[in-house]
C-alpha cells in the first residue's frame, strides 16, 4: 500500500507556491533522466551526456544534474526555482570550470526555457531548453568570448527515458 501511495504522489503535478498563491510548477517537465547526445560547433566533436533533473519539496526547486560522458569531463549541480514575483526564476550553476554562476528566466515562452547571465550590464551565456514533444528536447548553450557577441557553443538533443 506504502508504494502506491507514493506511485500516486509521484504522479501529481507540482506547484510552487509563491506569495501564497499556488502556481504550476514550469521545471515539472524536465524531471527524470534524459540521455543527450550532440556536437561541439567549434569543432564538430561529437558529445554525450546524461541530464538528470529531481524536485525538492522543501526548497522548491528543481535540482539538475549534467554529466558529459567520457572522453569529456564536464559535471555541474544547478537549483532552479521561482522568485517571489510570479513568472520570474533564478538558477544557480555550478562546475570546475567555472564556479558558480547565477542565470535569470522569464520562463517558457512557447516551447522554450532560456536562462540567461549577464556580466557588467552584457549578456555573455545563454542556456536554452527547447521542448520538441513530452520526450524530446534539445539544449543549445551560447557563449560570448572576450568582446564577441553571443555564439553557439554546444547543442545537444535530448531524450527522456
Amino acid at each position: 500500500m506504502r508504494a502506491l501511495v507514493m506511485l500516486a504522489t509521484l504522479a501529481l503535478p507540482v506547484c510552487l507556491v509563491i506569495a501564497g498563491e499556488p502556481e504550476p510548477d514550469p521545471f515539472a517537465y524536465f524531471i527524470g533522466t534524459w540521455n543527450c547526445t550532440g556536437h561541439f560547433v567549434s569543432s564538430g566533436a561529437p558529445i554525450a551526456a546524461t541530464i538528470r533533473a529531481e524536485w525538492d519539496d522543501r526548497t522548491l526547486t528543481l535540482t539538475v544534474h549534467h554529466d558529459d560522458l567520457a572522453p569529456h569531463a564536464y559535471h555541474s549541480v544547478e537549483t532552479w526555482g521561482a522568485t517571489k514575483t510570479p513568472g520570474r526564476y533564478h538558477a544557480s550553476i555550478a562546475d570546475r570550470f567555472s564556479g558558480v554562476r547565477w542565470y535569470k528566466s522569464d520562463g517558457w515562452m512557447d516551447n522554450t526555457l532560456m536562462w540567461s547571465r549577464t556580466e557588467d550590464g552584457r549578456e555573455v551565456e545563454r542556456l536554452v531548453y527547447i521542448r520538441k514533444s513530452d520526450k524530446t528536447m534539445s539544449v543549445n548553450w551560447l557563449v560570448a568570448r572576450g568582446t564577441a557577441e553571443l555564439a553557439l557553443g554546444d547543442t545537444l538533443d535530448c531524450v527522456k527515458g
